[in-house]
């Protein structure tokens, strides 16, 4: 359960900073700041009043939203790499023979992109 109790300059700007941190690559520091947000006692039970599962929640859904844009990032190239094929071997890619090999492949050199 999300509880919603962080105030919401904090939220926003722990949410600020996490952002940042995703944008330098410093994962480690997101795993640990995520881990402060979410406390645990002696007994590995949440604490409740301190938690910030809000700022966590939040934390998830950028990363969702960047997860969805850098899909519909891929499918466009993609779909853009696959015109060009066709345009450059003279055939739809649908006529091709080993045109699951091609889109494989394709796929796997653009994720690498990635």
């Amino acid at each position: 359960m999300v509880d919603y109790s962080t105030p919401a300059p904090e939220r926003a700007r722990l949410g600020a900073e996490l952002e940042q941190l995703y944008a330098g690559g410093k994962l480690a520091e997101i795993l640990a700041a995520v881990e402060a947000c979410l406390p645990k006692d002696a007994q590995g039970n949440f604490v409740a009043d301190r938690e910030k599962s809000d700022v966590v929640h939040d934390l998830l859904a950028f990363l969702a939203e960047r997860m969805q844009k850098k899909n519909k990032q891929k499918q466009q190239e993609i779909r853009g790499f696959l015109g060009w094929l066709e345009g450059y071997v003279g055939a739809k890619v649908e006529d091709l023979t080993p045109k699951t090999v091609a889109r494989r492949a394709t796929t796997s050199t653009i994720m690498r992109a990635f």
